[in-house]
């Protein structure tokens, strides 16, 4: 088991607040931060998108650059969205991110609070086909992701949000 057991729970909004966070750039955005995560060796824990703001719960060295990190994810992710056709609605990020540390005897609680965003802000839900109606989307490749000792090891939670119910 690592040495260290180092958790932060990051989190952003979209440029005004705006609802900028459709189905097809949470599914861009969803692998574009897995992808920047993992070559950065940080473990996603949690993960949870909003129309106008997201969440993420890592776990990470203890000589992680973390303004370093969010750069990537947020100026990256915003360049290569907005470039896309299927995007019609842009995407820009706020410049201010919240980071907030949280112990290990806390991290349960940070993950519940991440997967209830979807209860928090009703109105904000992208609405995506991956889910099962009611039931949060799970991705575990490593059940015991909390006792792994290797920062870029998979295992990670991510919250969905409920499916369609009619396809327009």
């Amino acid at each position: 088991m690592a040495a260290h057991q180092i958790y932060f729970h990051l989190t952003w909004s979209t440029h005004r607040r705006m609802p900028m966070i459709d189905g097809p750039t949470r599914n861009f955005l969803d692998g574009f931060f897995r992808r920047t995560i993992i070559q950065e060796r940080v473990t996603l824990v949690a993960l949870a998108f909003l129309r106008s703001h997201v969440h993420l719960l890592v776990r990470c060295a203890p000589r992680i650059d973390l303004g370093h990190l969010v750069q990537l994810l947020k100026g990256g992710s915003s360049y290569a969205a907005s470039r896309r056709p299927d995007n019609r609605l842009g995407l820009r990020w706020n410049r201010q991110y919240s980071v907030t540390s949280v112990s290990p005897k806390l991290l349960q609680a940070a993950i519940d609070y991440i997967e209830g965003q979807n209860r928090r802000h009703p109105d904000e839900m992208v609405h995506t086909l991956k889910s099962e109606p009611g039931k949060p989307l799970r991705l575990s490749a490593v059940p015991h992701w909390a006792h792994s000792s290797e920062c870029g090891q998979q295992g990670e939670t991510i919250t969905s949000d409920p499916p369609l119910e009619t396809i327009a």
